[in-house]
């Protein structure tokens, strides 16, 4: 069976300040890199990438 799993991308320190983003590229925040930490624990255990 085939899954289309859909992901957003983790909060960023231009999302904390509220600028429109896309030319510069922002860090993310620590709650981003928390969310991306846990996102990389949960899709490593279910899905080859």
């Amino acid at each position: 069976m085939s899954y289309l799993v859909l992901i957003r991308h983790a909060e960023s320190t231009g999302n904390l300040q509220g600028i429109f983003q896309g030319q510069k590229d922002y860090p993310l925040s620590k709650a981003g890199q928390k969310q991306h930490d846990e996102l990389a624990a949960q899709t490593s255990r279910h899905a080859k990438i």
